[in-house]
């Protein structure tokens, strides 16, 4: 079986909070709202993290990513309600 680009470089874009935003916004977005519009959002990152959301937004239809989106989800409240409570 061959590894799927997302899930051959996950740890490598999940070091960057911007992505998880963007993993986010694509799998849910009226829940997961971008702080603006998406092409606004991708053009204002720098550096790896506009590489790596240029690199998600190309592979979002990766048969994985609705996986992935939905483990980061349950992690990312899982989070908000340990330590943001």
């Amino acid at each position: 079986m061959t590894s799927s680009p997302l899930a051959e470089h996950r740890a490598e874009f999940l070091a960057h909070q911007e992505i998880h935003a963007l993993i986010l916004f694509l799998f849910k977005p009226d829940e997961w709202p971008l702080p603006q519009p998406l092409g606004e959002f991708v053009n204002a990152l720098e550096g790896e993290a506009r590489r790596w959301a240029e690199f998600v937004l190309a592979n979002a239809d990766d048969p994985g990513f609705e996986l992935l989106a939905s483990a980061l989800e349950i992690a990312t409240m899982n989070f908000r309600r340990e330590y943001e409570s």
